[in-house]
């Protein structure tokens, strides 16, 4: 059974007042849609506070509205605190469209992505048991009978299969699981040659495919991830895929080297 969606009261808050102005322009959900280039449901999720959005959201609404500045005052006393309850999209947001995502396209350039994690590779990355405990949680995902798992696409930057996490045993039962996760249905696994400049040598990111059509991503950074709808930001995500996919070696022979580095370890 799916997890029912936590409105945050902030979130709540911002919603309310988005669309009681876009309602006093006598603006449909639709039309502020297509001007934004997103999805309708987008506009109605942020107006419910089923989903957050970020400060260039908040202005463009402002000037969309004719809000003089209501709209981005009222964002930016939300986030002031830097509560994990604002309006704003955060690491939080991201396992609640993770797991209401039916395509997950995830680009790995320098650790094993969360989805796939062991326990002993989670704890050598993360020293808390609750952050540990909710990682391990996600990975529900892959195997769930209660709804469709989502598509995943893992690309892998071969780097990755080398890199040091913990202990070498660490590394080998991660390889291992890799090899178990490839076996599902729903799940491809390739690798990316690191060989040569490419777009992908910038971070890590993962692109969620909605059963609506839109998309989100996930990236992640030096300080910390963030989660963007943005069609400026997905685009240039799509881009990097195109790129980094170029360098991908077919699923058995990904395999093949896979399990090659694994028995060399």
């Amino acid at each position: 059974m799916a997890k029912p969606q936590i409105r945050h009261p902030s979130r709540i808050a911002f919603g309310r007042q988005l669309c009681r102005l876009r309602k006093e322009k006598g603006i449909l959900q639709a039309t502020m849609a297509e001007r934004f280039n997103v999805h309708v449901t987008v506009i109605s999720k942020v107006e419910t506070g089923a989903r957050g959005c970020d400060a260039a959201f908040a202005a463009k609404a402002d000037e969309f509205l004719d809000a003089r500045g209501q709209l981005i005052e009222l964002w930016n006393d939300l986030n002031q605190n830097g509560s994990s309850d604002a309006p704003a999209p955060a690491w939080f947001d991201w396992p609640e469209e993770e797991e209401n995502a039916t395509i997950l396209t995830c680009y790995m350039l320098s650790v094993f992505a969360g989805l796939i994690q062991t326990p002993d590779y989670v704890t050598a990355l993360l020293k808390t048991e609750k952050k540990i405990k909710k990682r391990l949680e996600r990975q529900a995902l892959l195997t769930r009978t209660d709804r469709p798992p989502p598509r995943v696409v893992l690309l892998i930057d071969e780097l990755a299969l080398t890199r040091p996490v913990g202990d070498r045993e660490v590394l080998r039962g991660q390889l291992a699981n890799l090899l178990e996760v490839a076996k599902l249905p729903n799940v491809t696994v390739q690798l990316i040659l690191s060989s040569g400049e490419h777009a992908g040598n910038g971070s890590s990111f993962t692109i969620a495919t909605m059963k609506d059509g839109s998309e989100i991503a996930h990236v992640e950074s030096a300080l910390r991830g963030f989660t963007t709808a943005e069609p400026e930001d997905i685009a240039v995500l799509r881009h990097t895929l195109i790129d980094i996919q170029r360098r991908a070696l077919p699923e058995e022979m990904s395999l093949n080297e896979i399990r090659k580095v694994m028995n060399e370890l």
